[in-house]
């Protein structure tokens, strides 16, 4: 990531990358982060975290239904009448919001063309992975979508 997108590692003695640059103008971060699971006081698992910073929280957040998170989101779901995007994403969306001024055409394109599919959480736009990712080819996907989603919000 450091070659294909010039990101500069932040923690260059660690164990786990601290990666952080830009791309199109987006600011992103590539992580590890642990945390505890049940079965075992201290047992901990590494998590790989993609996030994509938005300016501002959106009028809406999204869900991958293929990626579940446990992130409590306060808005209501919605769904927008299109079985193929509500099989893969939870919409939430303020009730006093009207849904189309929320989920643009263009951002709608952008998180059915994001492969693997992202969140949109609060003020970033996220993937996640319960375990160490390794795999340069999936983390550039991966920023490519987060990318490509943020952009589309931004615009």
């Amino acid at each position: 990531m450091e070659e294909t997108f010039g990101f500069t590692n932040n923690n260059p003695k660690g164990i786990y990358p601290d990666l952080r640059g830009y791309v199109d103008d987006i600011e992103v971060a590539i992580d590890v982060q642990f945390h505890y699971y049940a079965g075992g006081g201290t047992s901990q698992r590494p998590w790989t975290r993609v996030r994509a910073q938005l300016p501002k929280t959106p009028p809406l957040q999204a869900r991958s239904r293929h990626q579940k998170t446990s992130d409590r989101i306060d808005w209501p779901p919605r769904e927008t009448g299109d079985p193929a995007f509500d099989q893969k994403y939870e919409l939430f969306v303020p009730a006093d919001t009207v849904l189309e001024e929320a989920l643009t055409p263009a951002l709608k394109e952008a998180l059915m063309m994001a492969d693997p599919p992202v969140h949109i959480l609060n003020n970033v736009v996220l993937w996640t992975k319960v375990k160490t990712v390794k795999d340069p080819k999936l983390l550039e996907r991966v920023v490519r979508s987060c990318v490509s989603v943020a952009s589309a919000i931004n615009n």
